[in-house]
């Protein structure tokens, strides 16, 4: 029942995987770096990206060079972390969904209703950050930057709003994931385990009814064209990194790497920024497009957050690092006892000022 597995990738893409070249170096004197992502190309995380690779290629004199595999054209998330162990390519934008597979410890930040504002987010977030590079970077990857992909909300072809309504429906679960699994059936749900890369097909036949992701995966893929209903409750928060082989990061001259970290890091930083105001700006493109915008009652959003606080004890133990979750909940309470006499939190779930 945890995001990492509930969520699906950061963008979703219908792309098979195919074949990329195993080599680094594609001329004498230049570092090519292929980087896979599951994220449409023209897409707003895409843009950055190569922005991102431009600011490399000028700031390295030409030496660096960023080739961008978007669309899911090299797979999917878990693809991407199978192809850069073997070479394929030496990088990748991951949800903590495509992490998981590297380390387990990000998962924590996605617990649904563990976290529920990005007030909270951005406080557990840069706490736990050298932690976590850390741990990555014993796994052989360098960490470019951390970003988010927005808040996960229930996108449906049928409508309800209470928890329960959405016992007789198929709920799309990451495939592999026995433990989210578990959960899910064991309160009476119908979960459906499936790769990312099959959701909008399974929309389409009916396999599955609802989908938890974020708005703008729903307006990039155009699966609200069909999951026509969206409750206003945000679930959890979906963050992902931009990751490289340590080898290949090790291949640019030392003295060159401080300057691509500092792009990279504005990089994150700006996607940061503009992924929260285009998750929200996406609920509106897509209300004029048919999209059904579903209000919850005090009451259905009390049990909402019941749903996922009663499973918290089942996914620190199954699903997610269990030191990791103890810690997201401590620098959480601390941060919310540091606000304590201020300004009032907002619910759990509760939708911000901007949101619809």
């Amino acid at each position: 029942m945890t995001t990492a597995r509930i969520a699906l990738p950061l963008v979703l893409a219908l792309a098979a995987a195919a074949t990329l070249p195993r080599d680094v170096a594609a001329a004498e004197g230049t570092i090519v770096i292929k980087l896979g992502t599951v994220a449409p190309a023209g897409s707003k995380w895409e843009r950055v990206l190569a922005e991102m690779g431009q600011q490399w290629r000028d700031a390295s004199g030409g030496l660096v060079k960023l080739q961008i595999y978007a669309g899911g054209v090299a797979g999917d998330e878990s693809d991407l972390v199978r192809g850069m162990g073997i070479g394929k390519q030496q990088a990748a934008s991951l949800t903590v969904v495509g992490l998981s597979n590297i380390v387990a410890e990000p998962q924590a930040l996605c617990v649904p209703q563990l976290l529920t504002s990005n007030e909270e987010l951005d406080y557990v977030r840069g706490k736990l950050t050298p932690e976590l590079d850390a741990k990555i970077a014993k796994r052989g990857y360098t960490v470019l930057h951390w970003a988010d992909a927005g808040w996960l909300r229930f996108f449906s072809t049928k409508p309800f709003t209470h928890p329960d309504a959405m016992k007789p429906m198929k709920i799309f679960v990451w495939t592999g994931e026995t433990g989210s699994i578990e959960i899910w059936k064991d309160r009476g749900y119908k979960p459906v385990p499936l790769a990312a890369t099959d959701i909008t097909l399974s929309l389409q036949s009916g396999l599955i009814d609802v989908v938890p992701m974020t708005a703008l995966m729903a307006l990039s893929t155009q699966s609200n064209l069909i999951a026509k209903y969206v409750i206003d409750y945000r679930w959890a928060p979906l963050v992902g990194a931009t990751i490289v082989r340590t080898e290949t990061w090790e291949r640019i001259p030392a003295d060159m790497r401080p300057k691509l970290l500092a792009i990279a890091a504005e990089a994150g930083e700006k996607l940061r920024k503009e992924v929260r105001q285009l998750d929200d700006d996406a609920i509106t493109s897509m209300r004029s497009k048919g999209l059904i915008i579903q209000t919850v009652t005090p009451e259905e959003a009390t049990a909402w957050a019941k749903l996922a606080e009663n499973a918290h004890a089942r996914i620190r133990a199954e699903v997610v690092d269990p030191a990791s979750f103890d810690e997201v909940k401590r620098l959480r309470d601390e941060f919310r006892a540091s606000r304590a006499g201020g300004a009032p939190q907002a619910a759990p779930g509760a939708q911000s000022p901007a949101q619809p």
